[in-house]
């Protein structure tokens, strides 16, 4: 299954919106089911996924949010733009080995 583009980058939106909870976390399950899938990995890194991500797992305090958003950079590093994408964010390492600790 291979999704628009625009797909991506709207679900990112939402995310980064923060719009409210409900919906962040849909948008979270929505693209840990749809990176499933080796290109959409690489569409949802190229819509900003990992540097919002990134953002997000700084401030929240919601467990499940944050397993739903560790998983999701899992999938998005197995992808070379997303491992690129972490790597050129300055806290992406940093929050990554926070949160697994």
């Amino acid at each position: 299954m291979s999704l628009k583009q625009e797909f991506f980058t709207q679900v990112v939106q939402v995310l980064s919106d923060e719009i409210f909870e409900k919906a962040s976390k849909a948008s979270l399950q929505i693209l840990v089911n749809v990176c499933q899938w080796g290109r959409n990995r690489a569409k949802a890194a190229e819509a900003d996924a990992v540097r919002v991500l990134v953002n997000l797992l700084h401030d929240s305090t919601d467990k499940r949010a944050c397993e739903l958003m560790l998983m999701l950079l899992d999938q998005l590093c197995q992808s070379a733009e997303g491992r690129a994408e972490l790597l050129r964010h300055t806290a992406g390492l940093a929050i990554v080995f926070q949160e697994n600790t």
